[in-house]
């Protein structure tokens, strides 16, 4: 009967929209607007991506700024708030701003590709990293509350528990992926019917760049949905702790000391997503023009 909690399947469904809609618009601004010579898109690829391999640096920030001044494992936090849902809201805000950052790149903009790029991969990465905490939290005191506060929190429980959320929140992305890509491959097609109707040849239609409107929209759209998963991870903190629970180790495991286990189950966790994101979302493709 383990579910997982709806706001965690909207932050996974979330999670996989947002690195499906954008493409269309970042190949576009990468291959038209910003026109970056083909030396130097393989730097950029680097650049976009090298935020995915940087999770050991979010594990460490993250236990400096969740609280290293308000939690202590020699007291009892059960019944404290964490910070970790503020942590992702602030991310989540923050991907919403760099996508509408991109969306002004201007004609030329070669090192404004580039900055943004680099930008966009820690706002989309580091959240995903805490999504992954999250989950593991949830499940550990489940499985605590399950078990009477057992300490054995690594037994058949736990693993259960982890398990079936893991499955529920991979659905969740790529239900999120699946919505993404639909949106976005209607907004082609209706770019083919527009085009159809003005009377462009075949030939003209595919050598036409994207709108600066249409950009403008996916982008915008994926701002918005980070935005909203900004909300959803402020108002409904899937890491807090129920009132009456009681924690035997004396401290959260979802606050500011992340475990070494935690971050490593959670890494494994996103290593297939981490490789999605970078085949998906990619701008390494043919130029539109």
């Amino acid at each position: 009967n383990s579910k997982l909690p709806i706001p965690l399947h909207c932050l996974y469904f979330i999670n996989g929209a947002t690195l499906q809609i954008p493409i269309l618009a970042l190949a576009s601004i990468t291959n038209d607007r910003a026109a970056i010579p083909a030396a130097y898109i393989p730097a950029y690829g680097a650049v976009s991506f090298l935020p995915y391999s940087m999770k050991p640096v979010y594990a460490f920030f993250s236990s400096i700024i969740l609280g290293k001044n308000d939690f202590s494992n020699d007291a009892d936090i059960s019944h404290r708030p964490t910070r970790m849902h503020l942590l992702l809201a602030m991310l989540q805000f923050l991907s919403g701003l760099s996508y509408i950052g991109t969306a002004f790149i201007p004609a030329g903009g070669i090192i404004s590709c580039f900055l943004w790029g680099f930008a966009r991969g820690v706002a989309a990465s580091w959240p995903e990293f805490l999504l992954g905490l999250a989950l593991i939290s949830v499940s550990r005191r489940l499985s605590r509350e399950s078990a009477g506060s057992s300490d054995d929190v690594d037994g058949k429980s736990y693993k259960d528990i982890a398990s079936v959320f893991q499955s529920q929140a991979a659905t969740s992305r790529n239900l999120g992926s699946l919505f993404g890509s639909l949106l976005t491959f209607g907004v082609f097609v209706w770019k083919l019917h527009r085009d159809h109707e003005n009377g462009s040849t075949e030939e003209e239609t595919e050598n036409e760049p994207l709108g600066v409107g249409i950009v403008s929209v996916l982008l915008f759209a994926t701002a918005s949905l980070s935005i909203l998963g900004g909300i959803i991870a402020m108002l409904y903190p899937v890491d807090q702790p129920k009132n009456g629970t009681t924690n035997p180790r004396g401290d959260d495991v979802a606050a500011a000391d992340v475990a070494y286990s935690q971050i490593s189950q959670a890494t494994m966790f996103q290593n297939e997503t981490d490789k999605t994101a970078i085949n998906s979302s990619s701008p390494l493709c043919t130029k539109t023009s």
